[in-house]
């Protein structure tokens, strides 16, 4: 079973190598397309060549298109199954072993792919020897199989970013397939669409007797795709937890936003253009 890994890079900086390191130790081949508006070859001059493909964009040209061009390569390499992941993501442990095993202990005639559970700074995790089938999850960490990939088609291009992942695992289940989340398995993973605030930093932390939320500071060009592609893929597949996610961003906007105009203003303008089916960068 040979293994490769799709990263998708964009503006990173150089503290990514030492990810690259473990991520040579995990898998067979590594594809990294890098977003970024410059070239950042002469970095990974030591690697190319060496089980690894560098591919610059030379702009950014989304998250899905990024993808694609990486799983292209991969499927070029004959690899059967390739792990998708982000530059802010980072090793828990060792998930290319959990998923092996997985995979020789399973019959995996109908999965699409293998995801781990998430340490982000608003979830910790426990880790079992369980798995269990899960409906969506996110790309970065998640085995897709190569074939089945080839079966379902591409990430869809024209959303850019945000529901990338969701569009894809959905579309996936009308076609029969499913994601199993391998619970011993373990990212950490960090928020990319955050924007800095001088006195919360990238979150603000609502208190309420005893329970915590964390309020996580959205820009308004990510909230303008959440809600052009959000409606997409809603009325699309009819997933009514993609409303709510929506309608709660909305509450939560008015309740603790700071900058509640501008977000506002970007839900409106992604409903709009979700309207006018203009999809792709929003320039």
């Amino acid at each position: 079973m040979k293994v490769g890994s799709v990263v998708v890079l964009y503006n990173f900086n150089e503290s990514f190598l030492k990810n690259l390191e473990l991520l040579k130790k995990y898998v067979d081949f590594i594809v990294l397309v890098d977003n970024s508006s410059v070239s950042s070859q002469n970095l990974f001059e030591e690697f190319i060549g060496d089980g690894l493909v560098y591919i610059p964009l030379y702009g950014n040209f989304g998250i899905a298109t990024a993808l694609n061009k990486g799983m292209e390569v991969c499927i070029n390499q004959n690899c059967d199954w390739a792990l998708n992941l982000d530059q802010d993501s980072t090793f828990y442990n060792d998930i290319i072993a959990v998923y092996r095993k997985y995979i020789n202990n399973n019959t995996c005639t109908n999965i699409m792919g293998l995801c781990p559970q998430y340490f982000t700074y608003q979830n910790n995790p426990k880790l079992n020897e369980s798995s269990i089938q899960v409906k969506e999850t996110i790309q970065s960490g998640t085995l897709f199989n190569i074939e089945k990939y080839l079966k379902l088609g591409f990430f869809k291009d024209d959303y850019f970013i945000d529901y990338v992942d969701f569009e894809y695992c959905y579309r996936a289940e009308k076609q029969g397939y499913i994601f199993m989340r391998c619970n011993s398995a373990a990212l950490i993973h960090n928020k990319d669409e955050a924007v800095f605030d001088k006195d919360y930093k990238y979150y603000r932390e609502i208190k309420c007797f005893k329970y915590r939320h964390h309020y996580m500071y959205p820009s308004e060009t990510r909230t303008y795709y959440v809600f052009r592609n959000g409606m997409d893929v809603f009325f699309t597949y009819k997933k009514i937890s993609v409303l709510i996610n929506l309608l709660t961003r909305i509450v939560k906007c008015i309740l603790f936003e700071k900058n509640k105009m501008g977000q506002l203003k970007a839900m409106l303008n992604g409903f709009r253009d979700y309207k006018r089916k203009k999809y792709g960068i929003n320039k």
